[in-house]
């Protein structure tokens, strides 16, 4: 075992008893063989076409391939961290994304994968936090701000969120499009009820993005949502209430706009 690896177990195994990311040492990175850099990388591919088939525990276990020949990589741990999130493995989702930050301190992605473990343990606030992380590191990306608004409305925090919201669409207009949770690349959580399926109305509808707002609104009222008065005031959607799409969509639901 080269000496390289040996310190790269030591400190996973030093890792796992600290386990909270801003109290991780930093961690002095060393050069890899190229021969096992290429290894790794050939590992991490192959790990990628796995977890976009789900197939998780395969992904998982090429990534921990990955890791043992490159532990020095916070690409290959987040996608560990992302492989282990899936598979509901959050205590050590949490090992592997806390070393990936420890590995390079201003990697968004990690900060993003964090947030994501956050929230889907009911950490609102704490995800708020290292979405931002992630968002100040590196602000263009649309997922960031979109789990960011996600993790807002956990905390009923609407203004917030909506402001979120804005900024996740005007750098991706399609991004919920490509929303459908935690992806090789980046970690998302869906939004997934009424309320948010509602918010998300508002904010295409102020765009004027009609069809995209219809679509929304349709999901939130299918989903339950029964705000009706908050509907018929809301002015998020006084230009969308004058079209007929939208008429026809509330009577289809047996909402009157009118006494």
């Amino acid at each position: 075992m080269s000496k390289y690896r040996f310190l790269g177990i030591f400190i996973a195994a030093s890792l796992v008893v600290s386990g909270c990311a801003g109290r991780l040492p930093r961690i002095q990175k060393f050069p890899i063989p190229a021969e096992e850099l290429a290894k790794a990388n050939a590992a991490v591919r192959e790990g990628d076409v796995l977890l976009a088939r789900g197939d998780n525990y395969a992904a998982l276990l090429k990534y921990l391939e990955a890791a043992k020949l490159n532990p020095f990589s916070e690409v290959i741990y987040n996608k560990l961290a992302i492989a282990y999130t899936k598979l509901n493995y959050y205590d050590r989702a949490l090992d592997a994304i806390n070393r990936s930050i420890a590995l390079n301190r201003r990697y968004a992605f990690g900060y993003n994968t964090l947030g994501t473990i956050d929230l889907l343990r009911r950490r609102p606030a704490s995800a708020i936090k290292n979405f931002q992380h992630a968002i100040n590191f590196n602000p263009g990306i649309a997922f960031f701000h979109l789990n960011l608004a996600n993790a807002h409305l956990e905390r009923n925090e609407v203004d917030k969120a909506m402001a979120a919201l804005r900024r996740a669409l005007t750098l991706d207009p399609q991004v919920m499009e490509r929303q459908g949770g935690i992806g090789v690349q980046s970690a998302s959580v869906q939004f997934n009820d009424s309320n948010r399926y509602y918010f998300l109305a508002r904010v295409y509808a102020e765009q004027d993005e009609e069809k995209l707002a219809i679509d929304f609104l349709r999901k939130a009222l299918s989903g339950g949502f029964e705000d009706f008065e908050r509907l018929k005031k809301d002015k998020g959607f006084d230009k969308l209430r004058q079209t007929q799409e939208f008429k026809d969509l509330l009577q289809e639901y047996g909402v009157m706009l009118t006494p």
